[in-house]
C-alpha cells in the first residue's frame, strides 16, 4: 500500500518564539493535510474530478465525508473527532465520525463506500488486502494508506490491590479487550494463544468496559 506522511519544512527565517514556531508548523501541517486529502480523494472517490480541478467551483466534489473510528471511549473515536473538525475547516465540507467496531468493520465499510476515511491497523489491513485470517473471501483492495497515525502499544491495567503482577498472572482472569473487530479484540486472542495463556476475554465498547 502507499503511505503518505506530512512534516513541517525547516525555516530559514530569523529565530522566533516557541509559540510562534508551533503556530507556523501547525499551519503548514494543516495545509499539507488539506493537499493530501484533496489529492487522495480526487484519486479514490468515485466520480471525483482530477486533483488540479478539485477546488474549482461547480465541480463534482464530495458533499461530505465520514470517518470510520471505533467505539466511544477509545483512542480512535477521540482522534476522529479532532480530525473531523480540522478537515471540516480546511476542506470546507462537513466531515463526521462514525462509531464502529474498529479496524475490521472500518475496512468493510470502506469497501462499500459507507465511509470514505477509515482508521485501521496495518496488520488488519494486510490481512484484509490478502483475504487471510478473519478476512477470508474477497480481498479488500479499495483502501490506500494516507499517513501513519501513531504506534500502538498494548498495555494492561489492573487495580492497585490486585495480585496480578505479570502477564502470566492473567490466566483465568476476565480481561476487557474492546470491540471484537477492534485492535484489542483482533490481536489479543492471538497474543495470548502464542503465549499459551488462557484468560477470559470480554468484548464491548471501551466506555462500558472502563465504567
Amino acid at each position: 500500500m502507499m503511505m503518505m506522511m506530512i512534516s513541517a519544512a525547516r525555516s530559514h527565517e530569523p529565530p522566533t518564539s516557541y509559540s510562534d514556531r508551533l503556530a507556523k508548523e501547525a499551519a503548514m501541517n494543516l495545509r499539507a493535510i488539506r493537499t493530501i486529502f484533496i489529492a487522495s480523494l480526487a484519486a479514490l472517490v468515485p466520480g471525483s474530478p482530477p486533483a488540479q480541478e478539485a477546488e474549482t467551483p461547480g465541480q463534482s466534489w464530495p458533499k461530505n465525508l465520514t470517518i470510520g473510528t471505533a467505539s466511544p471511549g477509545g483512542t480512535y473515536y477521540s482522534y476522529g473527532e479532532g480530525l473531523a473538525k480540522i478537515l471540516s475547516r480546511e476542506l470546507g465540507l462537513p466531515v463526521s465520525v462514525r462509531a464502529t467496531q474498529g479496524p475490521g468493520e472500518n475496512i468493510t465499510l470502506l469497501e462499500t463506500n459507507d465511509i470514505q476515511i477509515a482508521f485501521v491497523t496495518l496488520g488488519a489491513a494486510q490481512q484484509a488486502w490478502n483475504a487471510t485470517g478473519p478476512y477470508g473471501g474477497q480481498p479488500a483492495r479499495i483502501m490506500r494508506a494516507l499517513f501513519p497515525m501513531y504506534d500502538t502499544a498494548f498495555q494492561f491495567a489492573v487495580p492497585d490491590q490486585s495480585s496480578i503482577r505479570s502477564v502470566a498472572d492473567l490466566a483465568g482472569k476476565r480481561i476487557g479487550v474492546g470491540p471484537s473487530q477492534g485492535t484489542g479484540g483482533t490481536y489479543l486472542p492471538q497474543v495470548f494463544k502464542a503465549l499459551k495463556i488462557d484468560p477470559v476475554l470480554v468484548n464491548g465498547e471501551w466506555a462500558d468496559l472502563t465504567s
